[in-house]
């Protein structure tokens, strides 16, 4: 996975979440569940060889009923962090890829340090996915600003 790749989903998240004018740390609250698991289908029909898994944080950024989802795509032999929804906590972020580390359980370490609270592995994206994204974009365009 390279850094013109991860532009590329960025650049489609963006087109995603945003309606309008309106900032992207606004747009992309409460989209964290749906839009990991878009962007790990889209990542998984274009790399057929990686697999996808949702992390779920719990107490993130100290806030006692925050939640949040994240995506971590491993492609041999690297594991990739990314966070399709970061603007909602750093407006100023310029890639959602977080990091890229060796194993999964470097990837959890790095997100509980980045983002604190209790985070684990909730459940692995199937390559069976894509019968839903019409479904999680419904849910996200129903979340945009207006």
């Amino acid at each position: 996975m390279n850094i013109i790749y991860i532009k590329t989903i960025q650049d489609r998240v963006i087109k995603l979440l945003r309606s309008g004018n309106d900032p992207l740390c606004l747009c992309a609250q409460d989209n964290c569940s749906e839009t990991a698991r878009i962007v790990g289908c889209w990542i998984l029909q274009e790399n057929h060889m990686s697999s996808a898994h949702i992390l779920k944080g719990k107490k993130v950024m100290g806030i006692k009923n925050k939640c949040h989802d994240v995506l971590v795509v491993e492609e041999p032999p690297f594991f990739y962090l990314i966070d399709p929804t970061v603007w909602q906590f750093f407006k100023r972020k310029k890639n959602i890829l977080l990091t890229r580390k060796n194993t999964m359980k470097e990837c959890v370490e790095f997100v509980e340090k980045f983002y604190g609270g209790k985070w684990a592995v909730s459940e692995m994206i199937n390559k069976n996915c894509f019968k839903n994204i019409k479904k999680w974009e419904d849910v996200v365009k129903s979340n945009n600003c207006l």
